[in-house]
């Protein structure tokens, strides 16, 4: 069944904002090489794969074959007229039966994701590919056979076949390269948020993954590639591969100020070991700081400044090894220390058993007469009411969102401290029917209540506040009473979907693209802020909690 969508009927292709970022964006090879054949193939495949009507499983079409003896083909040919020959085939394979005309969508300038242009190519291509191609487009009617809806708009890779083997051959490592490009090509909404042009992007990656006949280069490649994304939720998948990233991690964190690393925080406190809040790292494993930061970064990052620092320094103190040793300055001195290190999973049941204790504990503080805190993170829908009654009379609520909060929330927040809203943002996702096609949706239909909370409301936030802690900061930006605090948050608002390459290397990325009300978006620059505030070393070496600070300090001057 097709669904109903709706946007603002006076928003021309013109006029939408991610059809105006695509104008530079195209790259295509001109001169005639292997590379170049490999890059034109996987593009030709990736069209005729999901512009094509007769791939429904049941179908003896096996598209992943017709690709692997495409590849073998193309390597071994050196002229325009055989790899022709070969694009022919592939087309031909796949797309068997006859069409009639049939897409409703017949403008190309409305595929926002996707430009056409290099069809017309005639260094690889001709005029006889180019008539196949247009015509398979002209006759797509909007089935679909190997990408479907999961919730919420976000999608699957359905009906794929499976890879298994560690460390795949170079046919299939190459298969998994443009089955993960083609589906960002055509159903990544955020694909013009990223810095690269992701053709160039395929064809830089294709001679390293023709070369990765490793398990771990294969999976560095695999990390070097969705890193050119610069998508929060996507770079979460280096840090928890324990092929490309150790297991093993220190008790501290470690935060990047003015070029230089210091210890911020303790995973768990009372076992700081030889170790001191705000001591400089200089070295890790004999390995200076700053050159192992600029080596990792090409595979971890996230979509800002903020979150690289943070996905990196955690790349930093991952280990292989239960031990590491440390270089670090103190009042001073330079010291040489040990770290008995934990696996990561043991931080992971700490923190778990951490949320059973704090839930059951007041969340809330009355900082004075009229001021009162709330922490967030361990909010829960069965301790909310709880924890907001006991100040519902404060002038000032200051709201912790530097955190990840129990999304089960989300309505006691909006219903608490929102007034009526018709909407608080808009959701951009890819319409699984018409590859490149983008569709527009209201995130709800109406949030807020008109007994909300009266008084001032200051939000904190930092490059914790991630996902869904974003998404209900935007909501209760809704308020006009309403200030946000902080440094750049995530920038990954929006679901995720699932990608796995062959040998099963999981990996995931946003799907959905989450504008506000005025279309500024949010994928890489994180929620709107009001008072932007940065970390220095003498609040870091003191303990203070600078965002905290400067919210009251705004109370403050806001009072006078």
């Amino acid at each position: 069944m097709y669904l109903k969508y709706s946007f603002r009927n006076d928003t021309s292709v013109e006029d939408d904002p991610i059809f105006r970022m695509r104008a530079d964006s195209s790259f295509l090879p001109d001169t005639f090489d292997r590379t170049g054949r490999l890059f034109y193939l996987c593009k030709v495949w990736g069209f005729v794969k999901y512009y094509s009507e007769n791939t429904r499983p049941t179908s003896s079409i096996d598209v992943d074959q017709i690709l692997i003896d495409a590849i073998s083909q193309s390597n071994k040919c050196d002229n325009k007229e055989a790899f022709v020959s070969i694009l022919r085939n592939v087309i031909a394979s796949i797309q068997t039966d006859s069409m009639s005309e049939r897409n409703p969508y017949k403008s190309t300038e409305e595929y926002t994701l996707v430009d056409f242009r290099w069809m017309n190519d005639t260094v690889y291509l001709d005029a006889t590919i180019n008539e196949q191609l247009r015509h398979i487009f002209l006759n797509h009617s909007g089935k679909s056979y190997f990408i479907d809806y999961l919730r919420s708009r976000n999608i699957k890779q359905i009906n794929e076949k499976e890879y298994p083997d560690v460390a795949p051959n170079y046919s299939v490592r190459l298969l998994g390269l443009f089955r993960y490009w083609n589906v960002i090509q055509y159903f990544y909404s955020n694909k013009y948020y990223t810095d690269s042009c992701w053709d160039r992007v395929l064809y830089e990656a294709i001679p390293s993954f023709e070369t990765a006949d490793t398990e771990r280069d294969y999976r560095l490649c695999i990390y070097r590639l969705i890193r050119r994304l610069h998508d929060t939720h996507s770079d979460h998948n280096f840090l928890t591969d324990s092929i490309v990233s150790g297991q093993y991690r220190p008790n501290f964190s470690m935060l990047k100020i003015n070029g230089d690393f210091f210890i911020n925080a303790f995973s768990i406190p009372g076992e700081e070991g030889p170790f001191r809040m705000g001591d400089r790292i200089m070295q890790i494993n004999g390995c200076d700081v700053r050159q192992l930061y600029d080596s990792l970064r090409m595979y971890v990052g996230g979509g800002n400044d903020r979150v690289e620092q943070l996905f990196v320094c955690v790349a930093m103190i991952s280990d292989f090894d239960s031990v590491s040793t440390y270089t670090i300055e103190r009042g001073g001195d330079t010291l040489t220390l040990v770290s008995a290190n934990r696996k990561r999973t043991e931080y992971s049941h700490y923190r778990l058993d951490e949320l059973k204790r704090e839930v059951k504990k007041d969340q809330y503080e009355w900082l004075n007469d009229s001021v009162a805190y709330l922490n967030l993170k361990y909010v829960t829908r069965q301790n909310f009411s709880r924890n907001y009654s006991a100040i519902q009379d404060a002038k000032v609520m200051i709201l912790d969102l530097r955190c990840y909060p129990d999304n089960m929330i989300f309505f006691n927040c909006i219903s608490t401290f929102v007034p009526p809203t018709p909407v608080f943002a808009y959701i951009v996702y890819p319409d699984i029917r018409f590859p490149g096609l983008l569709r527009y949706a209201k995130a709800m239909k109406k949030i807020g209540k008109k007994k909300c909370y009266q008084g001032r409301i200051m939000l904190l936030v930092d490059e914790w506040t991630a996902s869904f802690s974003e998404h209900l900061t935007m909501a209760l930006q809704a308020n006009p009473r309403t200030v946000t605090i902080g440094s750049s948050s995530s920038g990954a608002n929006g679901d995720i979907s699932p990608s796995i390459f062959p040998g099963n290397v999981r990996t995931i990325y946003t799907c959905l693209s989450i504008y506000y009300p005025d279309f500024a978006p949010t994928q890489r620059c994180g929620v709107k802020i009001d008072y932007f505030v940065e970390p220095t070393v003498e609040a870091l070496k003191q303990g203070r909690d600078w965002i905290l600070e400067e919210a009251l300090r705004r109370v403050a001057v806001q009072d006078s």
